[in-house]
């Protein structure tokens, strides 16, 4: 005679995956240092300023290449109707340190993590100069 089984038994219990819930903490540690750090204004973390510029040489480079007069002065796009001002907030960095947390905390190998990370931020920073090309 086969033996009963209780209510609870072969059902997962995600509480009790330790490696889940270590990742999890990794992940939400990792995510809250880097906030922090990018949180600092921009021109005091040199990193974030030159992605700020480099973020603007990129759009003014497409919108020039489709037809649109642009000029730049600074971190600034200045169009015929209107003028952009490229800070922090959008050059993606926040959302490239989230896809970067999610890569650094998977558990793969670190090459794997380091292509996953450079083909990752390449095509969140190629998409947000899409995205600024077409606001313009």
């Amino acid at each position: 005679m086969a033996a009963k089984r209780t209510e609870n038994e072969g059902k997962y219990h995600i509480l009790k995956d330790k490696q889940l819930i270590v990742r999890c903490f990794l992940f939400l540690l990792l995510a809250v240092r880097l906030n922090l750090l990018f949180g600092i204004p921009s021109r005091v973390i040199l990193g974030t300023w030159y992605l700020c510029l480099a973020t603007t040489n990129a759009s003014i480079w497409l919108i020039r290449s489709i037809g649109i007069e642009a000029q730049s002065a600074g971190n600034s796009i200045i169009l015929r109707n209107q003028t952009l001002l490229i800070n922090a907030e959008c050059t993606a960095i926040y959302l490239m340190i989230i896809f970067g947390t999610f890569i650094l905390v998977y558990p793969t190998k670190w090459l794997r993590k380091l292509i996953g990370l450079a083909l990752g931020i390449s095509a969140i920073y190629v998409a947000n100069v899409l995205r600024l090309t077409l606001t313009a």
